[in-house]
């Protein structure tokens, strides 16, 4: 039977997130977070630019993301559950300025719920 097209975009999706996190994001958002932590706590001696350490949760997160995403790429009926899991953590993944992987997240969450998708891993 034939993997359905959203179940394999999903993939191709959290494999490109994921490598995006671990290489980008997570320093972008840690510049615009420190940055602007820094500027509001600056008579505080710039105190504020710790803030911007959790962003590099991403870099897990992103690895998550990238893991799911091959799995499921590898072995759609197995690695469906991973996916789900680790869509969860990329939506959670907002807290620390990853906007891209919780629009991501929830994209993929929209994709594995999809009717031909349910059909296919019950068949």
């Amino acid at each position: 039977m034939v993997v359905p097209r959203p179940l394999r975009l999903a993939a191709i999706l959290q494999i490109t997130s994921g490598l995006l996190n671990i290489l980008l994001v997570s320093w972008v958002a840690w510049l615009g977070i420190s940055c602007f932590c820094g500027l509001v706590t600056f008579p505080f001696l710039s105190a504020g630019g710790v803030c911007g350490l959790f962003s590099f949760l991403l870099v897990p997160i992103g690895m998550l993301e990238f893991g799911a995403g091959v799995y499921g790429w590898l072995d759609p009926r197995e690695g469906v559950s991973a996916m789900r899991l680790v869509a969860w953590a990329e939506i959670a993944g907002i807290l620390v300025g990853g906007l891209p992987s919780a629009i991501v997240g929830l994209v993929v969450r929209a994709l594995l719920g999809r009717d031909e998708v349910l059909v296919w891993l019950e068949g």
